[in-house]
């Protein structure tokens, strides 16, 4: 039903226990043809192992997203491998050194910047080179889907995170402008946007006292999201259930937003 087996997705920054390898599993369950990248070798051999012990179809390559010839060459591995792309999902994203306004270098601005908004563009500019020649999925016949990954931050601003604000808050029109340039070969656009989620990221013991007073007054459900719930989304915005979404941005927070 969600017309995901056999498709094609590329999924970046699955280099560990975070929402790109809770993808990788997910899609691969549903089974699409998996191809993970990242700069952490060690990463994305860990994720292709757990994709292949549960009888999944995936193929990894490290790649620096700031050079768009190892972006181009990528995409050309890809196609080599399973012929076309059908689905990208831009997890990749740094946000060290946490500083803000006065102590953040340039160095630390164009790396985050890079990795998280030229990265996601790189990407998905090639990827749509290729998905523009799909043919039709659905009845509705779009011929590509593409997910680009906000922050809440990107609607409330995070103190001493000034670069990683930024970027992901650029992610949000780099969305929309995606989406109206993608609709035109059938190529469908949407952000998802997570509140606190439990990844190395965000280092709090589960079931700890600080985690409970963080959580309870940052969200309006009292618990953190798991990658799984990102990856989940993902999946759904790729399906032909989610064919009429463009532009769009999903929340998933736990009413982080709503609060605000």
């Amino acid at each position: 039903m969600l017309g995901i087996t056999d498709k094609v997705v590329i999924v970046t920054g699955a280099g560990g226990p975070n929402m790109g390898r809770a993808s990788a599993l997910l899609f691969a369950q549903h089974g699409a043809k998996v191809f993970v990248t990242d700069i952490n070798r060690e990463g994305l051999d860990e994720t292709v192992k757990q994709v292949r012990n549960q009888g999944g179809e995936i193929q990894s390559s490290v790649v620096d997203l700031l050079d768009e010839e190892g972006v181009e060459k990528l995409i050309a591995e890809v196609c080599s491998a399973y012929g076309t792309i059908h689905h990208v999902l831009n997890f990749a994203a740094t946000y060290n050194p946490r500083v803000g306004t006065l102590e953040c270098t340039s160095s630390d601005w164009d790396r985050i910047v890079g990795v998280i908004l030229k990265g996601t563009w790189l990407v998905s500019k090639h990827a749509m080179r290729v998905m523009q020649n799909n043919e039709p999925i659905g009845e509705k016949g779009w011929r590509g889907s593409i997910v680009t990954i906000g922050s809440v931050m990107a609607h409330r601003g995070g103190k001493n995170y000034i670069a990683y604000t930024v970027a992901k808050a650029g992610i949000l029109g780099l969305n929309r402008a995606m989406a109206l340039d993608g609709a035109e070969y059938g190529i469908r656009v949407n952000c998802i946007s997570p509140g606190l989620t439990r990844t190395p990221a965000t280092p709090l013991e589960k079931g700890s006292e600080k985690e409970r007073q963080i959580v309870s007054r940052l969200h309006a459900l009292h618990y953190m999201s798991e990658p799984e719930d990102m990856a989940q989304t993902a999946l759904w915005l790729c399906s032909d259930t989610a064919r009429s979404l463009t532009g769009a941005v999903v929340n998933v927070d736990c009413g982080w937003t709503a609060r605000e």
